[in-house]
This record gives C-alpha cells, sequence and structure tokens, in this order.
C-alpha cells in the first residue's frame, strides 16, 4: 500500500462490485480475500482513491459504489471485511475531482435531497446512499437535470 502513495499512483476501485464479488472471492481467494477491495489500508497509506463503477458492468451510479465502500455489503449480511471500509465524506471525495466552486470557475453541481454526509451507523448511512436522489445537476454552468 505505501507504494502507491509513494508513487503517487491513484488506485481506482470499483466499489459496487464488492456486493456481488464477496461469495466467490471468499470461495476462491480463501484466506486472501481481506485483500480485496481495500479501500481502507490505501487511504491509510496516503494513497489517491478513486471510486468509479466500470459501467457497463455495474450501474453508472456512484452513490451506489459509495455505499458498497461504506457498508461493503447490499443485503441482510454485515459488511464484508468492515475493518477495509471508509467513511461517508472519504467515499464522496474519492467519488469527485475535489475542487472547490468559486466565482468564474467552471463547475458542476449536483444538488442532492438529503445530506450524504450525516452521521450514522455505516450500514445505515449506505441505505440512505443507496437511495439518494439527486434533485438537479449543473454542468458547464448549464441546468442539465432538475
Amino acid at each position: 500500500m505505501p507504494r502507491f502513495a509513494a508513487l503517487r499512483v491513484t488506485a481506482s476501485m470499483q466499489p459496487a462490485h464488492l456486493p456481488d464479488d464477496r461469495d466467490l472471492t471468499d470461495l476462491v481467494w480463501g484466506d486472501r480475500a481481506e485483500r480485496a477491495f481495500m479501500a481502507r489500508s490505501l487511504l491509510d497509506a496516503g494513497a489517491t482513491l478513486a471510486l468509479g463503477s466500470d459501467a457497463p458492468v455495474a450501474r453508472p451510479d456512484p452513490w451506489l459504489a459509495m455505499a458498497a465502500a461504506v457498508w461493503r455489503s447490499s443485503d441482510d449480511r454485515p459488511g464484508w471485511h468492515q475493518e477495509q471500509a471508509i467513511t461517508a465524506r472519504e467515499a464522496l471525495s474519492a467519488s469527485t475531482d475535489g475542487q472547490r466552486l468559486r466565482v468564474g470557475a467552471r463547475g458542476d453541481v449536483v444538488v442532492v435531497e438529503s445530506d450524504p454526509l450525516q452521521p450514522g451507523p455505516a450500514d445505515e448511512v449506505a441505505g440512505r446512499l443507496r437511495t439518494m436522489r439527486v434533485r438537479s445537476t449543473i454542468c458547464g454552468g448549464r441546468l442539465t437535470h432538475g
């Protein structure tokens, strides 16, 4: 993990695959399964993490990817290797380019119905992320939805 940070390599991860892959990974990888989707270890080592969807293999819904990174499950089972979970703030940061809006800057904005960073237990936070509703989007200064 420290090599990612030292080399300034961005680790691209598609956590929406995690819920679908967990059973097969446990079966095939056995005691190495804990090495899959190591988001916490990467961030703790100082690496840059970028979350994506791997569309069209997985739905291009960033909220599903963030939910999977936070709770590491999408069903009634506990989070899989929860020691590798990241916070909603970290997942949101890894899903954006990190730029701030400022006067005169080109910006894309998403206005959501509720606070994606509302605190709570990881399973509840993930549940809110999975059902996050986008009210409007602005791309390049132009209203594109809402």
